[in-house]
């Protein structure tokens, strides 16, 4: 098959674009194939493996995500460059914004559930400290914007870490895929849910932007952290049930 100039400068301008066409395309590859193998590296988010970035760049990050001392993904500068790199995927990997663009109706409520859920940690972290005195209130609305933008950032980097991992299963089948947990594993015979390859977690970020805050809200209005936690829960379970 002929490739028409445009195509070939677009794909030597976006190589990620091209390795993605290349999996696409390509047959069925072994079970002992060293591409695929280090592809499903189950730490990482995996589809920048096999897309070469900007000097090897990406892929040289990728292969060695493994090898990295296990506090890097702990790191919050290290999770923040993660993130731009995912961003930088789905705006130039047509095979992924495909995959968002046919689920934008199961992408828009999850992503309203996330956003709900970073409102209740910002107010927690207000009443919480509000409730205690009342010059701890201003503090609490002074930490309100952060502890809304940093529980956004974290839900939406694990979220779209997660979608990424679905769509290159779905690319690569079920042969290369890493091997699932014991909660995906009894969610699948269960409930017949295809969870896919679970996400990276920043850790510690989640902790200071999550866990804490949702503690917090817990600690004053008990029944709405419930629900709250409740959606969080529910949001990958029915996306991945009505993805199936």
């Amino acid at each position: 098959m002929s490739i028409t100039p445009a195509a070939a400068f677009s794909e030597k301008r976006n190589p990620a674009l091209a390795g993605w066409k290349a999996v696409r395309q390509s047959p069925p590859m072994s079970h002992g194939s060293d591409r695929i193998s280090a592809a499903a590296t189950p730490e990482v988010s995996y589809i920048g493996s096999i897309f070469p970035r900007k000097g090897h760049a990406m892929a040289t990050q990728r292969l060695a995500g493994s090898r990295q001392h296990w506090s890097m993904r702990f790191l919050p500068l290290q999770t923040l460059k993660n993130a731009q790199n995912l961003a930088h995927r789905f705006r130039d990997v047509d095979g992924i914004r495909l995959y968002v663009n046919e689920r934008m109706g199961l992408v828009i409520p999850a992503s309203l559930v996330i956003v709900l859920i970073s409102f209740a940690c910002a107010v927690g972290v207000v009443v919480f400290l509000g409730d205690r005195h009342t010059l701890l209130a201003l503090l609490g609305i002074l930490l309100l914007p952060v502890a809304l933008a940093g529980s956004l950032f974290v839900q939406a980097y694990v979220f779209f870490s997660w979608i990424e991992g679905r769509a290159l299963a779905r690319e690569l089948g079920q042969r290369h895929r890493p091997a699932p947990g014991a909660a995906a594993l009894w969610l699948s015979g269960k409930f017949g849910l295809d969870m896919g390859p679970f996400p990276p977690v920043p850790w510690v970020l989640s902790a200071l932007f999550l866990f804490a805050p949702l503690a917090l809200l817990a600690a004053s209005w008990l029944s709405v952290a419930l629900v709250v936690i409740g959606l969080g829960i529910l949001m990958p379970v029915l996306y991945a049930k009505f993805d199936g």
